[in-house]
Order: structure tokens, then sequence, then C-alpha cells
């Protein structure tokens, strides 16, 4: 037994002995191997399998949005040492060669994300690969298939509108980096029009000018628009919107250069960003700042805009007259099942089965109906003269006497602070009037989103000139306004979200908590109150028939018109906005009348409302999973 203990201390001896000489050899070692575990971890994580599929997801954002510095902007998800400065001074590029970027890109992606094992993800990360899924699929369909159906532009979503309200609310100026970024991004007009139209950059490279055929030239000095268009070329792959919409394009194109440069709407955003900061560098570089901001103006935008104002009255005498999506046959049918798909978040056994188009026209017809029993029965009780819907209507507007003024800045935040709420009370919102040439795309408040980080809140747009329909539905347009702002906010700052579907917004989502806060605040209202929501409600139905109408029964414009005018309360002018906006963006008013289904599902045959603590918890999960698709909606809700 001793001579084993004394063994056993000889060899500790040797052990301890040999650590005291070698153990920075071993440390050294060790370090090494912790180093290359690091370095093959974050390769494996960027470049091929990350360990988590979250990371996956949000690497996937960081990359698009490097690509595309606009949503860079937009969401201010990533900054500095993530994401260059001067991707502030830079736009989205439109070239076809981004398209194919895009386009590879997004199937890589979606390769990646088949490697996860389906059965080892959490609840959560199913749910998040469901959508994840579905937007790649959408995605990859209108980059491949529908590439040549979709429009490249329209009087909403067209560059015209698009870039104007990008640079008001989104490009913060805080310093004389900004600033300049500011202006960079103003000379990028003339590319980003030129990709537009030509699908290739003004200046392209020789890569760029190998790949794609097509070019633009701006027109020469003195030259006529006849003369112009023997070298303007046009890329011939574009599918032309029908007239009605260029026309619409072509009255905003001209308002925007018809105005003098200091009236002109870059030019005063610029202005009262830099001059309202307490900032001596921008102080001192003022005078440069105006001077090149002026050349950028004059040199890039105006000759760019005035550009693609002559290529809309060029493709104007090619464009048709019909406004379905049907005239592109087959395809055009095809696409526009995507669209519906895309706007309801529906996946393909629904879209093909339950909610093909023809079954949602009639759901959409039984709505009609039953939403103007309602509200000719509502009129009624109000004891309103006139034997019409209209004639009545008339009769209610009259006993309002409402003073357009002092009720759109006064009671929109009385009633907007007033809404239902699921997470926190309404704070005020920023009113914004929208500019003078944008002004003839919607009937309801324009909402515009805040940002990730909460530096940028949301707002809302309001046009300049109301009829009285707008007038009319001003409290109506504050509750709905309310439920996107808090909706919206609570998304795009839900950290446990990843990036992505912090940034994404289903159309029949937010129509779905629109119609939720409305029903909440209204199931108590007066009669005069009942009747206001329920106006809008018709004109909800009303523009679903009217959309699949246009684009699976093939209505002209006229027909489109005379059922909006002859079946809602609105006047012409209002009646021939939903026919347009509907032509611009189809399906968008499908997913109106579709939220409206489920909402009066939960609220009226399950008796569920937001006012109270019980409603609060069923309607919560949903709240804070943002956008959903419809099969993910149904889930969650029924495990409520």
């Amino acid at each position: 037994m001793k001579f084993n203990k004394i063994y056993k201390e000889f060899y500790w001896e040797k052990i301890r002995f040999h650590f005291r000489n070698h153990w920075l050899r071993y440390l050294q070692s060790a370090i090494l191997v912790f180093l290359i575990v690091l370095v093959s971890d974050r390769i494996n994580t960027w470049f091929f399998r990350p360990s988590k599929m979250y990371t996956l997801l949000d690497r996937f954002f960081y990359d698009y949005t490097l690509s595309h510095p606009e949503l860079l902007t937009k969401t201010k998800a990533f900054k500095w040492p993530y994401a260059s400065s001067s991707l502030e001074g830079s736009l989205n590029n439109e070239s076809l060669i981004q398209t194919e970027k895009d386009f590879e890109y997004l199937k890589d992606e979606l390769e990646f994300l088949s490697r996860y094992d389906r059965k080892k993800l959490t609840k959560d990360e199913k749910l998040s690969r469901d959508i994840f899924e579905f937007l790649m699929e959408v995605n990859i369909l209108d980059r491949w298939i529908y590439e040549h159906v979709k429009y490249p532009i329209d009087h909403i979503e067209g560059i015209q509108v698009q870039l104007p309200l990008f640079m008001i609310n989104c490009h913060s100026i805080e310093n004389v980096n900004e600033a300049y970024n500011y202006i960079y991004r103003l000379e990028e007009a003339q590319d980003k029009v030129s990709e537009l139209i030509s699908g290739k950059p003004l200046f392209p490279s020789e890569v760029e000018n190998r790949q794609t055929s097509k070019g633009i030239l701006y027109r020469r000095e003195n030259e006529s628009l006849e003369e112009a268009i023997h070298h303007f070329n046009i890329n011939e792959d574009h599918a032309l919107p029908p007239k009605v919409i260029l026309a619409l394009i072509h009255k905003q194109l001209e308002a925007f250069l018809s105005v003098p440069l200091e009236e002109n709407i870059f030019y005063k955003d610029f202005m009262s960003k830099v001059t309202q900061l307490d900032n001596d560098d921008i102080k001192q570089k003022l005078p440069e700042l105006e001077y090149q901001l002026k050349k950028a103006i004059e040199g890039s935008v105006i000759p760019s805009f005035d550009a693609l104002m002559r290529t809309v009255d060029e493709v104007y005498m090619q464009a048709e007259e019909e406004i379905t999506l049907m005239r592109f046959e087959k395809e055009g049918d095809d696409y526009y099942r995507h669209l519906i798909q895309y706007t309801c978040g529906l996946n393909q056994e629904e879209i093909e089965n339950d909610f093909r188009p023809r079954n949602l026209n009639y759901e959409a017809r039984k709505l009609v109906s039953r939403e103007k029993k309602k509200l000719g029965v509502l009129f009624d009780s109000l004891g309103l003269e006139g034997t019409t819907l209209r004639e009545q209507f008339e009769s209610f507007y009259q006993k309002q006497n409402i003073d357009q003024k002092w009720f759109v800045h006064n009671d929109f935040q009385k009633y907007f602070q007033a809404a239902p709420f699921i997470k926190n009370q309404h704070e005020p919102i920023e009113i914004r009037r929208l500019p003078h040439f944008m002004s003839n795309f919607d009937l309801e408040p324009f909402y515009y989103e805040g940002s990730f980080d909460s530096s940028r809140a949301g707002r809302v747009y309001l046009c300049d000139s109301l009829s009285k329909y707008q007038e009319m539905m001003m409290p109506v347009f504050a509750i709905s306004s309310a439920a996107q702002d808090e909706w919206s906010k609570y998304r795009l700052e839900n950290k446990k979200l990843p990036l992505f579907r912090r940034e994404l917004s289903f159309n029949y989502i937010v129509e779905f908590w629109k119609n939720i806060y409305l029903s909440t605040y209204y199931k108590s209202a007066t009669l005069e109150e009942r009747a206001l929501y329920q106006i809008w409600r018709l004109n909800n139905a009303i523009m679903m028939r009217c959309d699949l109408g246009i684009h699976h029964f093939l209505w002209t414009k006229r027909e489109a018109v005379e059922y909006v005018f002859e079946n809602s309360i609105l006047n012409f002018r209002d009646s021939e906005k939903i026919v347009e906006k509907s032509t611009s963006l189809p399906a968008s008013f499908v997913a109106k009348g579709f939220a409206m289904k489920l909402v009066d599902q939960i609220c009226k045959e399950r008796d569920i409302y937001i006012d109270n603590q019980i409603g609060r918890e069923v309607m919560s999960e949903l709240f804070i999973q943002g956008g959903l698709t419809y099969s993910s909606y149904k889930e969650i809700l029924k495990a409520e």
C-alpha cells in the first residue's frame, strides 16, 4: 500500500512538472483551436448553413438591404459599421441586371432554408420559415414567370410618387454628410429613371451594355418630341399600363415639372430640413449646399422626369383602352390569382379551391347586397329624406354642417386618440398634406410607416381638397389610421421577430386590424356614428366586387365606374378613383372584403372585441406576430 502511494505521488509530480514547463504551449494550442472553431462557425454562419435559422433569415435581410439602399434608409435596421454611410447617398438599382441578381439570390436563400430539419425547429421558427418560404416563392414568381405582365409604373407606386415620399419621410438630415447624401440621391434620379425605362443606367458600364440591349437618350437641344422619339429607346419587355393610368401619370409629371425651382418639392423639403438645424457646419456650407441642390434638381431630376413624361406620352399611343389584366390572356389571369394569393396571404391550395376568384366574387356580391340593406335601414332609422342611398346621404351630409378645416385638424386627432387599443393608448400623430400632384389616387388617408429604431414615427397624409364622402368619413379614417399605426409601430419595434417579419405587411392583415378596431369602437355607438361605419363597410365591399369585376370578368372602365356609382353614395370622380386604383394595383381591394369577412367571423360569431381583457388576450397573439399568411392566422387563432 505504501509503495502504491509513493508511486501515485511520483506520477502526479511528473504531470505537474510537465505542465509547469509546457503550459504556454497548451494555452497557445487551446487558443488556436478556439479561433479555428470561431472562424469556422462564422464562415459557416455567413456563407453556408448558420447554426440558428433566425441567423440565416437576418443575414438574408442584411444582404438584401445592402443591395437596396432605400430599404436600408427606410427601416434604419443597420448603421455604421454594419452598413457604410455612403449607401445613404444611393437609390435602389432598377436595372435588369439587379433584377437578375435578386432572382438568383432568392433562389439560393430558399435552397439554404431547405437544409434545416423542420422537426428540430421551435414553433416560432416553423412559423417564420413558412412565411419566409411563402415570400420567396411569391417573389421568385414575380421575377420569373410574371416579369412581362407587371406594370413598370403606375400613378400610385411609380417613381414620380414614391421617390418624393421616400426623400421627404425617410432621408433625415442631421449633419453635412447627410445633406450631401440627399443631393447625391437626387443626382442618381437620372440613373433610376433610365433603369426603369430602358433596363440599364444612363451611362452603363461595358458589362451592362453587353447584358442589356436597350438604352436611353434625352431630347437634344432644340429637338421636337417627334424627332427625339427616333433615338429614344424603351425596354420592349415592359407590360404597358392601360391608357387611363398613363394619362394619370402624365398629369402627375406635368404638375411636378410645371412649378418653379423654389417651389419644387425636393428643394422645399431639403431647405426646410437644413434651415431648422442648429449646426455650425451646415450654416457655413449652406450656400454651397443650396447651389449643389439646385444643380442636382435642374441637371438630373427635372430632365429625368421630363424624359419619363415623354416616354409615357410615347407608349400612350401604343397602350390599350382595356383596363383588365385578362387582356394578357391566361398569363394575365394567372398573375391576378398570384396577386390575390399575395395580398390575402393564401397558399396554392387555398387560391385554387376555397378562394379562387369566382368564389371570392360570390362572397363580394353577398357582401354588397347585405351592407346596402344595413345602410338603408340605418338611414331610414335616422329619418333622412330621399328615395335612394345617395339622396339620403346628401341629407345626412347637410345635417352634419362640417367645417372642413376645423374638423380635419382637431377631430381627426380626437378620434385617433380615442380609438381602441391592444397594447398602448394612442399618442397624437403627425398629419401632413399630400403634395398637390399626388392627391388624385386614393380616398382614404395615406399612412407612412416609421422605422425600426423609432427615430421616425409613422405619419398620416391627407389630400388638400376633400370630397363630401372624405369629409364625412374622417372619424372612421382616424380610427382605422390608429389601428394601422399601433400595429405598425409594435411590429417594427418587436425585436423578437426576425428582421424580415418586422418589415413585412400583408394587405389583408392591415385591413383586418382596421376592421377589428372599428367594429369595437362602433358596436355601442350612436345611430349617426354607426351610419358612417356602415358607409365605410359598403364601400369596402363595392371595392372588392369592382376589383374582381375588372380583372376576372373583363369589365371596361365605363362598366366599373357605373357599378361603383350606382351601388355607393360616392360622386362620379370618387367612383373613378376606385376604378383607377384597382387598375393600377390589382387585387389590393380584394383584401378589404376578405378582411371584413374574417373580422365578422371573430366579432359577431365569437363575440370577441378588444375593449375588454378577454378580447385583448385572444387577439394579442395575432397582434404581436406581425404579418401572417392566412394558414398561420388560422392556426394561431385556433390555438387561442
